[in-house]
């Protein structure tokens, strides 16, 4: 049974039981240092669905915007059942796509750290929701038993997810950019769309160089691009908002504190400050957000964000990644990059994760995701082609719809 033929039948039994199909988000991490992004279908909407819950910030620049190479895939449980299956499903396949196409990843394992014992009935939490939603090999540590693994950590207890693990993200887009175009697949970076028109079964996008071409994905400007269709009711297109996210790296040392991706217990609307490293052993500790106004569609279009990161941003780093390393030295962390995250919800709003729109029989569905989509593309590319009808993603919608 493959995975199309096994989300149906799971779906068939969910549905009538009432059960949730939901899950920890799957982990991984990005190790390139180079970052690029993804958007989001935009069709005609009759119907459309959203989930809360705070999502992953990613840095920049290259094949497109800093949206896809966020460095972890987060371990958040206030997620919808949809989302669940493909963060358990996407990391199976992701690891299964690197291993196949020479894709430089490393299975390292992440800690989930209470550093207060106030943090250890959410730890808890995690750990239940994470079992219900099939993530493989999770496991409750004592402080002493985390600390004797990483000993430059401090905490009162840990949860370990050893299936987490990092990836060359740069490579990865490469290799998926490469693929895509072997398929007649056309990039189109940094162009601005004057008119974009509904087809029967397509879109067709007209650029500023009056070429016409069809697409299937926006990017930052996925907004601005929705606002482009000629008769779309401008009531079904989300607001546009975005946050910086700066990460600093650790400098002046020889050997790396830790060994695996260590994260603190999440917070309100994010992740709080975590760990990641790179192939190269690097750590680098992020992201914080700052939210960014004023952007209009040409600039989104045109990818003119400010991707510097401010050096005096690290005065907010060093309080949060003590609570769960204490050691760490002042003057040690360096600015490393920043990316741009689209986000469904503003800076006082209640977060919204994602959105996914229907339109009709033939125009499937246009996807608007906070996710970490690299590694979340690979069960939605096979979700897209199970009938690419409005039936089947009603179908898998009511699954989901059931728990809420």
């Amino acid at each position: 049974m493959d995975f199309l033929q096994e989300f149906h039948e799971q779906g068939r039994s969910r549905e009538s039981s009432g059960e949730g199909i939901g899950g920890l988000r799957g982990d991984w991490g990005g190790g390139g240092r180079n970052r690029s992004g993804q958007g989001a279908r935009r069709s005609r909407a009759e119907k459309s669905w959203s989930s809360n819950s705070p999502p992953p910030l990613a840095p920049a620049p290259v094949l497109a915007t800093a949206k896809s190479s966020t460095p972890e895939f987060t371990t958040l449980l206030n997620i919808r059942e949809l989302q669940a299956i493909f963060c358990v499903r996407g990391r199976e396949l992701l690891y299964k796509y690197c291993s196949e196409h020479e894709v430089p990843h490393k299975q390292i394992g992440k800690l989930i750290v209470a550093t207060r014992s106030s943090e250890v009935p959410k730890l808890n939490d995690l750990m239940i929701r994470g079992n219900e939603n099939g993530v493989d090999g999770l496991r409750m540590l004592e402080g002493f038993e985390a600390m004797e693994m990483e000993p430059e950590l401090q905490c009162v207890r840990a949860l370990l997810s050893p299936a987490s693990g990092i990836v060359d993200t740069h490579s990865l887009m490469l290799s998926l950019v490469g693929e895509a175009e072997n398929h007649r697949t056309t990039f189109c970076y940094n162009t601005a769309v004057l008119v974009a028109i509904l087809k029967e079964i397509a879109f067709a996008f007209i650029f500023l160089k009056a070429r016409i071409l069809k697409t299937g994905t926006g990017g930052l400007s996925a907004p601005a691009l929705a606002k482009r269709f000629d008769g779309l009711n401008s009531t079904v297109i989300p607001a546009s908002h975005y946050a910086r996210g700066c990460y600093f790296v650790l400098s002046k040392m020889k050997t790396p504190p830790f060994k695996h991706l260590i994260y603190p217990i999440p917070e309100d609307g994010g992740l709080g400050v975590h760990v990641t490293l790179d192939l190269d052993g690097q750590i680098k500790f992020g992201p914080d957000v700052e939210w960014i106004n004023g952007v209009d569609d040409i600039s989104s279009f045109l990818n003119k964000f400010d991707y510097s990161v401010c050096a005096k941003r690290v005065e907010r780093f060093y309080p949060e990644i003590r609570k769960y390393y204490p050691n760490l030295k002042d003057d040690s962390l360096e600015p490393g990059y920043a990316g741009i995250r689209p986000k469904l919800s503003g800076a006082q709003q209640s977060a919204v994760d994602f959105v996914i729109q229907v339109v009709s029989a033939n125009s499937s569905n246009a996807c608007h995701l906070s996710w970490n989509v690299v590694m979340h593309d690979l069960p939605l590319n096979q979700m897209s082609k199970i009938h690419h009808s409005l039936s089947s993603i009603e179908f898998l919608f009511q699954a989901c719809r059931n728990t809420q």
